[in-house]
């Protein structure tokens, strides 16, 4: 135990000398023009509090989550026989859910936790990721393997400030413990159901949108590696289009490629990188999103009726109507 102090005593005065190495050599306290550029007291507070965690841990990361009061995550990892993992396995990294988080499950998921222990296992072994990952070492699109064998994606939104695993917000960033890392998460994740395709075969209310993709020879694009984001009209917005031109649309390949590549973006964009408004690109154009609460309309037309459903390349928001191209 003292050996490991003077190791923290020589960590904590490294530290600080570099920090006084940095002042001398930028002039941070004398040029204001430096500090246009470098906010020295911001990185400062922030070093410290990196230190503060990293600097001898003192329990595991199932300890840890007790520590901070995690006690629903505590439960299930104890009720799945995942403690011993978050207890002994190192390094890894824990993305948990906060209590309420938990709290605010749907009564179909909060079913499957309790009753369903397969389920469950399944559910919390898609949170303990490998290695230890801390957000210095987030990058957008970045995918990390997990104890279920599912990827989780991470993604990093500067418009709205906020970053994502498998598009859940991450709230609280580098829990540091003796085997790895705890982030806590607002939401639960869930696995993704497959691949765009795959999840849209999933789904009986995007049977005419699977449909029209298979027509368009779009599916493989949609099974592929590449990540994209797809506002996925529902049967019911199909079924609203005027007489007729749903049929003309199924007898014009490239008119159906065009009009189906107007829902359809490169990368993942969940619902927390949506801002309040924002244009995204898509393969026939752009798309004017506006978000106000929790509502989200794209083109003032259509509606966003279900967000974030995570495929294994990408996410899914269902919307109310069919986006055409205009002009």
């Amino acid at each position: 135990m003292k050996e490991s102090s003077t190791v923290a005593m020589r960590s904590v005065v490294l530290f600080f000398t570099c920090i006084q190495v940095i002042s001398m050599t930028l002039g941070l306290s004398s040029d204001p023009r430096i500090s246009q550029h470098f906010d020295y007291e911001t990185y400062t507070a922030k070093r410290l509090r990196q230190l503060a965690h990293q600097i001898l841990p003192t329990g595991n990361i199932l300890q840890l989550a007790t520590s901070l009061g995690e006690t629903e995550l505590v439960t299930y990892l104890n009720k799945t026989g995942l403690a011993t993992s978050v207890s002994e396995i190192t390094p890894l990294t824990l993305f948990g859910p906060s209590n309420a988080a938990l709290a605010a499950v749907s009564p179909a998921v909060r079913t499957q936790l309790d009753h369903n222990p397969a389920a469950a296992f399944a559910i919390f072994s898609y949170h303990i990721a490998d290695d230890e990952v801390l957000s210095s070492d987030f990058v957008n699109e970045q995918l990390l393997k997990t104890k279920l064998g599912l990827d989780i994606r991470i993604n990093v939104y500067p418009l709205t400030n906020a970053t994502t695993a498998s598009g859940r917000p991450i709230q609280v960033v580098d829990n540091v413990a003796t085997n790895g890392v705890l982030h806590e998460l607002s939401a639960l994740m869930l696995p993704p159901g497959g691949t765009i395709s795959q999840v849209l075969a999933e789904v009986p209310d995007l049977s005419i949108l699977l449909s029209a993709i298979k027509a368009a020879g779009m599916s493989d694009m949609l099974s592929a590696f590449e990540p994209y984001t797809l506002f996925a009209p529902t049967n019911q917005a199909f079924q609203a289009l005027p007489a007729g031109e749903w049929s003309q649309l199924l007898r014009n390949t490239t008119r159906l490629q065009e009009v189906l590549g107007y829902h359809v973006a490169r990368g993942t964009t969940y619902s927390a990188g949506i801002g309040p408004q924002m244009t995204i690109p898509v393969l026939s154009g752009s798309l004017a999103v506006v978000k106000e609460g929790s509502m989200v309309t794209v083109n003032n037309t259509a509606r966003v009726t279900f967000s974030d459903l995570s495929a294994t390349n990408g996410v899914v928001h269902l919307i109310d109507s069919v986006l055409f191209l205009t002009g």
